[in-house]
């Protein structure tokens, strides 16, 4: 994602950008956020690299309920190949 996108989805109402996260696996990022209801989720983007390397959901208090990080990536020549 691009820092411009970054920068427009922050103009989306109810989605705020917050600098200076971490994904699940402990790598600083920048989060899209927003609350719905009772819970929070943020999309942790790579500020560098501009990719999407994990994201949490927060409830009110801000304690974790859902988290999810990609570890590895790879590109491979068609559907269901495996790299």
């Amino acid at each position: 994602m691009s820092p411009a996108l970054h920068r427009a989805a922050a103009t989306i109402p109810g989605v705020r950008l917050v600098r200076g996260v971490e994904d699940p696996a402990g790598r600083e990022g920048v989060a899209v956020t927003r609350t719905i209801g009772r819970q929070s989720e943020r999309l942790i983007l790579d500020p560098k690299s501009h990719t999407f390397p994990g994201e949490r959901e927060l409830d009110t208090k801000g304690q974790v309920t859902g988290a999810s990080a990609v570890l590895t990536r790879a590109v491979v020549d068609k559907a269901g190949e495996r790299p």
